[in-house]
């Protein structure tokens, strides 16, 4: 059943919101559920990026296998469209105190993230010192990403089960600017993804969900989703 209704133990939620499939530019609400079960608005809205060719559906919690439209594809970059956990937060030694309530990777010159679909290891985190057979051609080597990477969190996509091809090392970051498109994740200021890190608590079952505007309205009842403050903020 593709509903938060069936998730009762999710209690915090990132909404993203862009203006179409393929806008760039979108919006970040944060929502907690009180005792009562009702999504409550937690504070204003903020810009994010997208990637630079918007949004395709995605593989998280809800099967979106049948929807019409794009799906999300390796090397696309477009961001992943759906419902998705939140768990590892990572990033340089300096942000490892935001993650107070949240497991956090400390990014290392032997980290990557292997993108290659024909790897054993695709879509997953490799310290390449414990490996004794490398056997991608492709991966991020999360240092060399430099101040992006400053503070992360991974955005659970394609992981249960791996599908090769569908896209991985999906993440929140940090952006360049506003108007700069990501490879397929979402990005925002520095400042604003330390808040949501802060505010994260892995016990309370965080989720993203991002689709554009229409989708959500559109699935609103469907899916269990909060409403949105009035008037939406433009993306």
């Amino acid at each position: 059943m593709n509903s938060l209704l069936s998730l009762p133990s999710v209690l915090q939620l990132l909404v993203v919101v862009s203006s179409d499939w393929n806008a760039v530019d979108g919006t970040l609400y944060r929502f907690q559920k009180s005792p009562s079960g009702e999504w409550e608005f937690v504070a204003p809205g903020f810009p994010i990026v997208l990637g630079k060719q918007g949004m395709g559906w995605g593989r998280g919690v809800f099967d979106l296998s049948h929807e019409q439209g794009v799906h999300k594809k390796e090397g696309d970059n477009k961001s992943p469209a759906g419902l998705f956990r939140l768990g590892t937060t990572f990033g340089h030694e300096c942000s490892r105190a935001c993650a107070k309530n949240m497991p956090f990777l400390l990014i290392t010159d032997e980290l990557e993230c292997v993108d290659d679909p024909d790897s054993v290891y695709y879509n997953h985190f490799v310290n390449t010192y414990s490996i004794s057979h490398r056997d991608w051609n492709s991966s991020e080597k999360m240092k060399d990403i430099g101040p992006l990477y400053e503070i992360g969190i991974v955005v659970e996509h394609n992981l249960d089960p791996i599908k090769a091809g569908m896209g991985s090392a999906i993440f929140m970051h940090v952006w360049r600017t506003r108007g700069a498109g990501t490879a397929g994740c979402t990005a925002l200021e520095v400042e604003h993804l330390r808040d949501v890190v802060e505010w994260l608590d892995l016990h309370q079952q965080p989720c993203l969900i991002q689709l554009p505007i229409h989708e959500y309205l559109n699935k609103r009842s469907q899916w269990g989703l909060p409403e949105l403050p009035s008037p939406v903020e433009k993306p």
